[in-house]
């Protein structure tokens, strides 16, 4: 006799309602904002398919990129300030920084781009090529929005240019 693997459980009663996840947060560096991978999956529409040692991955590389590509704008806008929310903003959204929404965009959108590449590669059936064509439409447009909110973050116009 073989066991199927399939364990029963009893319902649900009144008294065992769900309770909220807790955020899973990856630290920053202390001056920039440490990520919530839960709204992180929330905003870049990530199910728990993507395994969350992945996805803490993607967003550290994608924390060294823009922590680099930002030295020196925190060298001159953000000296003196300990954090980025201490940063004055330009505008406020809501009780949010501009910068702060202009960082996380950006982040969440290299993740993203990240995350879809390495479905990608995994992509090799024929079955999969409009799958594959779609995933690297994601990945452009991701691509696209972190360039957008970099350039919208330290204040460089948007250029697009297209070669024919």
């Amino acid at each position: 006799m073989t066991a199927s693997g399939f364990v029963s459980l009893p319902p649900l009663t009144d008294t065992d309602l769900p309770t909220a996840r807790p955020p899973e947060v990856v630290a920053n560096d202390g001056f920039w904002p440490d990520i919530d991978l839960v709204q992180l999956r929330d905003a870049i529409r990530l199910d728990t398919t993507i395994p969350t040692n992945r996805l803490i991955d993607a967003v550290r590389n994608a924390m060294l990129d823009m922590n680099r590509q930002f030295d020196s704008w925190r060298d001159t806008i953000g000296l003196g300030h300990a954090t980025l929310h201490a940063v004055p903003p330009r505008r406020m959204i809501g009780d949010v920084s501009d910068y702060v929404l202009l960082y996380t965009r950006a982040l969440y959108s290299l993740v993203g781009a990240d995350l879809g590449e390495r479905l990608l590669s995994q992509m090799a059936t024929a079955a999969g090529d409009d799958r594959r064509e779609s995933l690297a439409s994601e990945v452009s447009q991701h691509r696209r929005n972190a360039r957008w909110a970099i350039s919208d973050f330290i204040g460089r116009r948007r250029v697009v240019c297209e070669l024919l």
